[in-house]
């Protein structure tokens, strides 16, 4: 294989490995503010009733704060990652130093991206059965 042809290739899988990267930190941001806007839109919403926020509306506000939550945990494991991979590939040891924390951290801010949109769907459903 030629120079040029595996410069190619590298410089395609860089593209590749940017735009999952970017898609990923904009699935957990929005999940975030989804989250965070509904919690806060519901306690809004309900304010001239408080009452109604500790008694109906609890679950939904909590699986809301509890998303927000699990959202930003998926950022900053992501963000861990990130920084694992880059100082593996930079590392020129056999053995590197960060390459154990990579594969779980990796799996703990997949869960946490996947548990965030659970929880509001969760959200949803639960104002959905209290409003209606």
């Amino acid at each position: 294989m030629s120079d040029q042809s595996t410069n190619t290739q590298l410089e395609e899988w860089k593209q590749v490995y940017t735009s999952l990267i970017e898609f990923g930190r904009s699935a957990l941001t929005s999940s975030a503010l989804l989250n965070g806007g509904a919690a806060a839109a519901i306690i809004a919403a309900a304010t001239a009733d408080v009452s109604l926020i500790l008694s109906r509306l609890f679950w939904a506000i909590l699986f809301f704060s509890l998303g927000a939550a699990s959202a930003l945990l998926a950022l900053g494991l992501a963000y861990f990652s990130e920084f694992c991979f880059l100082e593996r590939v930079g590392e020129s040891q056999s053995q590197p130093k960060y390459q154990k924390y990579e594969g779980p951290v990796r799996w703990w801010a997949i869960i946490c991206g996947l548990l965030s949109f659970i929880l509001f769907v969760g959200g949803i459903v639960s104002a959905f059965l209290v409003l209606r």
